[in-house]
């Protein structure tokens, strides 16, 4: 989704001025004589509207293990173009891990008060919320090694000396901030959950039981 720039300001009617509203406006960006569409815009069209029933962590890890690999590529090249593709690979990747975490996140959320609303059996709604529970401490793991493979690139952040990478990162880390705040909240939403199923378990055994005494009872007399 890279266009050279006289490329991208035919497509936009050959109105330069347009071409530069995009640019200021966050739509666009600009890296080096090319632009291209901010990422977010991407993922939202490619991921936020495909609402998903199932918490993608691998999503994650795959993004994190392409980014060693591009990583790698980049401290490797020789030709500055393709030196410049992986750095530009990089800061993509960066961004979509971001995106992809917060996202698990938001489904985590939704999947555990689905699966405490609706389900009406109290051993499977109790199964399917430690279930998510264990999803919630993967996704923490992830995060935790891209924080790492960020903190440990040294090189490659030196030798890319790119503001664009030095926003991204600082973005990424806030939304690795945010998502931490939420899973806090949804570990702490989790173990309420389980508790009240305990205790509406527990209050529909001694029901059951009493029923069933008075209906002894009942046949006694």
């Amino acid at each position: 989704m890279k266009f050279p720039r006289g490329l991208a300001i035919d497509i936009v009617g050959g109105n330069e001025a347009r071409l530069r509203k995009l640019i200021d406006y966050g739509v666009l960006v600009e890296v080096g004589n090319a632009v291209e569409i901010e990422s977010d815009y991407l993922n939202f069209f490619e991921e936020v509207l495909n609402v998903n029933e199932e918490i993608s962590v691998l999503s994650v890890q795959e993004c994190i293990n392409t980014l060693k690999e591009h990583i790698g590529y980049f401290l490797q090249e020789t030709n500055p173009n393709r030196k410049t593709g992986y750095q530009d690979s990089v800061r993509q990747l960066l961004k979509k891990t971001g995106f992809r975490t917060l996202k698990n996140v938001v489904d985590l959320k939704r999947n555990m008060d689905n699966a405490y609303k609706q389900e009406p059996n109290y051993i499977i709604k109790k199964k399917k919320l430690q279930n998510l529970d264990e999803k919630g401490h993967s996704i923490r793991a992830m995060i935790r090694e891209c924080e790492k493979l960020m903190d440990n690139e040294h090189a490659f952040f030196i030798m890319a000396n790119d503001p664009h990478m030095a926003r991204t990162c600082s973005d990424v880390k806030h939304d690795f901030v945010e998502a931490y705040h939420a899973l806090m909240e949804i570990d702490r939403q989790i173990i309420s959950y389980i508790n009240q199923i305990d205790q509406q378990n527990q209050l529909y055994k001694k029901i059951v039981k009493l029923a069933r005494f008075r209906m002894d009872l009942g046949r006694i007399m």
